[in-house]
């Protein structure tokens, strides 16, 4: 096929034919053109009569004779057909060679059936199980009270009449503390019916007083001082001259 690949590459060009078009017209990949063109018959897959099929179809696209297809086309083909390999032959195993695998094989049972057979195993002791400890029952807690109980309070005010606060103390003997914050004050106190006594307290100081069954107290500047009974602290007081009594708390 010398010269038959410039052929046809030389009249699809003379035509202004692409090998995209010839593609196109004859449905042959255009590496295979390209490669029948460049005459490299090598690169074409299927043989001999792949390539005779190709190279017909393009010469009847372009309207060349292919009586030469038909007698100059197989010498070169088969000159570019690279050489078959001989299949080399198989090993055929000789006598010696089996009778050598042959005692290799009964020398690995004899081993296995020693090792499994005649060889010590090292005596698997049960494990040894401690009895767990006796555990002792959880304490058994109480249920908390529904109702928490309700702290009484130290005093109450119970009414406040004609200038007189009225408070029901609930823990006797009770302690009636007054202290001065600034200026001076005069107190006069009844303590359990015993009569009035009265003094000058100043800034700074304290009057304590403790009383078993009631008190009666009066202070001439209420606002500068403070009171706590039983160590509990009255509202602030408003005004100068206030009356108090404290008595035991019930009906």
């Amino acid at each position: 096929m010398i010269g038959m690949g410039r052929v046809l590459r030389e009249e699809r060009e003379a035509r202004g034919i692409t090998v995209a078009e010839m593609h196109r017209r004859t449905h042959i990949r255009e590496w295979i053109i390209e490669a029948i063109e460049a005459e490299n018959y090598r690169a074409i897959p299927g043989g001999t009569t792949y390539l005779k099929g190709f190279v017909r179809r393009l010469y009847a696209e372009l309207n060349l004779d292919c009586g030469a297809l038909s007698r100059g086309a197989d010498p070169l083909v088969k000159g570019d057909v690279p050489p078959v390999t001989k299949k080399r032959a198989m090993w055929q195993p000789s006598l010696t060679s089996l009778a050598g695998m042959a005692l290799m094989l009964v020398a690995i049972i004899a081993s296995a059936a020693y090792w499994f057979l005649w060889l010590p195993r090292p005596q698997i002791l049960p494990p040894v199980v401690t009895p767990p400890e006796a555990l002792e029952p959880p304490a058994v807690q109480p249920p908390p009270s529904a109702v928490p109980p309700v702290e009484r309070p130290a005093f109450v005010l119970v009414s406040e009449a004609r200038g007189t606060l009225v408070y029901a103390v609930d823990k006797w003997p009770m302690e009636l503390v007054v202290s001065v914050r600034e200026e001076q004050c005069w107190v006069m106190v009844n303590v359990d019916g015993q009569g009035e006594r009265a003094t000058t307290v100043r800034a700074g100081q304290t009057k304590t007083v403790t009383a078993s069954t009631s008190l009666h107290m009066r202070l001439g500047r209420a606002r500068v001082v403070d009171i706590s009974v039983n160590g509990r602290l009255l509202p602030g007081q408003e005004g100068d001259v206030k009356d108090f009594t404290f008595k035991r708390a019930g009906p």
